[in-house]
């Protein structure tokens, strides 16, 4: 299951945590949800689940039945938008805050290849990526995982994040091993 966003159930309607998205942002006070600054977390009244779920895939790709992965992004082209961070997935790449300020990565973003930077005018800085630049994100939904104009998209093999089931039929193997040694052990010990 993929933890980038998560919904519980409320007493009077869900829950939703997410990583924060103006857009999202916009969707929620639209659809009647209500900030809880403490807990950070967005309330929501059952009757609009729907509609949340349907902006969740819109921002982040996110589904309930969406799987965690790694992807490397690659930039099709020069990237630059103005006034605000550059997206993957509802994910910030990278944000400038000014035309002099340069551009710095997101959190849990790392870059493999190429540039960030900001550009523009005073007035209408620009956080921009050179094309060719390259990403790795982590838990990122499967269902997100799809190439678009701007970004090619390969789902890669986290090496920090082995593969639990894999490691499961390797455990029990070992201790099908394990026993089998231990019978032999025994046997010429008697």
């Amino acid at each position: 299951m993929c933890d980038l966003v998560k919904i519980a159930e409320t007493r009077d309607g869900f829950a939703v945590k997410s990583p924060y998205n103006a857009g999202f942002v916009a969707h929620c006070r639209r659809l009647g949800g209500k900030w809880n600054a403490a807990e950070k977390y967005w309330a929501f009244p059952g009757m609009v689940r729907e509609q949340v779920l349907a902006v969740l895939a819109e921002v982040y790709g996110w589904k309930p039945d969406s799987k965690s992965v790694t992807v490397k992004i690659t930039a099709k082209r020069g990237i630059e938008v103005r006034r605000d961070a550059i997206r993957f997935a509802g994910r910030v790449i990278c944000e400038a805050s000014g035309r002099d300020t340069g551009a710095r990565l997101g959190a849990d973003v790392i870059q493999l290849e190429g540039k960030i930077y900001s550009g523009g005018s005073m007035r209408y800085w620009e956080t921009c990526i050179k094309a060719g630049s390259i990403f790795i994100l982590r838990d990122i939904p499967d269902t997100a995982a799809v190439a678009d104009a701007d970004w090619a998209v390969e789902i890669v093999q986290d090496e920090q994040r082995p593969d639990v089931e894999a490691l499961k039929a390797e455990r029990e193997k070992l201790l099908k091993r394990l026993a089998q040694i231990d019978a032999w052990l025994a046997e010429s010990a008697a």
